[in-house]
């Protein structure tokens, strides 16, 4: 996929490991005395880095600092994306299940939450409130926005991941155990979904994780991904960190969420909605 350049320039295109590493970087060299001042409530290095430092209240540096160590790691690998088996309901957009090698990223244990939407944002979309539930009824052009804001606040890389990478933390990178849900065969041990969460979201992190210790991957709200959507992309999709289509309006969103049924909740199921749309269903995680 090209680049996605925003109105102020920024470019927010997936990046390569190299970069992920200048970004790992900037986690030691330049969170690290952020943490260390707002425990000390001073500002005693005169790194570069306090400029920004400088500029963030005590609760943003809390809050940021806590985005930061709930990045989790995955590790570079290959796996099979998408689903051959005839028996689950008929979505042809996911198939042919096809070979992927995914370089090495880093990805929010958790969805990105209404407390850390309104710590960037100053204003509060969701349809239901709760600092610690993930932010929801935010299109995919309000979180590029949110990320742009991010990005300037902390000086780094953070990002929507690619709808590969999204799949392949899924199912759990390199520890997969080949479930169809993130993290079990047992929906309603890792999920919050049509059944069981009573028309509503859920505070991040109640159900069990997945074999990267990632939680809601399944359910709680769907999340949108980078990804242009195409119903055919299957059918032509490069093998090498796949970025999607080149152009068209429509974005790809995963994992199911609390108005869905079981199905919806599957790792490899994808669904679609316009850049634009907003809806209570739908909400993100960070990746980087």
């Amino acid at each position: 996929m090209g680049q996605y350049l925003t109105s102020t320039g920024l470019d927010l295109s997936i990046r390569k490991p190299s970069i992920l590493m200048k970004s790992f970087r900037y986690i030691i060299l330049f969170w690290f005395p952020l943490l260390m001042n707002a425990q000390n409530h001073t500002a005693i290095t005169k790194r570069h880095a306090n400029d920004v430092a400088d500029s963030l209240s005590a609760n943003q540096i809390h809050v940021f600092s806590n985005m930061l160590e709930n990045m989790v790691f995955v590790d570079e690998g290959t796996f099979m994306m998408g689903d051959d088996n005839l028996e689950h309901r008929d979505s042809y957009d996911n198939k042919p299940a096809h070979l992927v090698e995914i370089d090495a990223f880093f990805i929010g244990r958790f969805e990105v939450t209404q407390e850390e939407w309104v710590t960037v944002m100053g204003e509060n979309p969701a349809s239901f409130k709760g600092d610690d539930l993930p932010v929801e009824n935010v299109s995919w052009n309000d979180i590029i926005q949110f990320i742009v804001r991010l990005n300037e606040l902390t000086g780094m890389e953070f990002r929507l991941p690619s709808e590969a990478e999204w799949e392949y933390a899924a199912k759990g990178g390199k520890y997969a155990m080949g479930y169809d849900y993130a993290g079990s065969d047992f929906v309603k041990a890792v999920a919050w979904f049509k059944p069981n969460s009573k028309n509503t979201t859920h505070p991040v992190g109640y159900k069990r994780p997945n074999e990267l210790g990632i939680f809601d991957m399944s359910g709680n709200v769907a999340e949108w991904c980078f990804d242009t959507y195409e119903r055919d992309y299957y059918q032509r999709m490069v093998s090498d960190n796949p970025r999607g289509p080149d152009s068209g309006v429509n974005k790809v969103n995963r994992g199911g969420g609390w108005l869905m049924d079981e199905y919806y909740q599957r790792v490899d199921v994808r669904n679609v909605n316009a850049a634009d749309e907003r809806n209570p269903s739908l909400g993100f995680r960070l990746a980087m």
